[in-house]
């Protein structure tokens, strides 16, 4: 799962910053704010995982 928000509010819940699993946000200025909580089929070795965000194309067009 990733969202937006404090980390120091979302850390309490298992949200990492996103970078530490290799997910880049789609904005720069979210980096410190882009957050990710794994699930438990979550693999770290699967490069797929691992890349620029982005919003599924429905999102996007808005």
């Amino acid at each position: 799962m990733i969202l937006l928000g404090d980390p120091r509010y979302y850390g309490r819940f298992g949200f990492r910053l996103a970078e530490e699993y290799g997910i880049t946000p789609a904005v720069p200025e979210w980096r410190p704010y882009f957050q990710v909580r794994t699930l438990a089929g979550y693999d770290p070795a699967d490069p797929a995982l691992r890349g620029a965000f982005a919003y599924a194309a429905p999102f996007d067009d808005v």
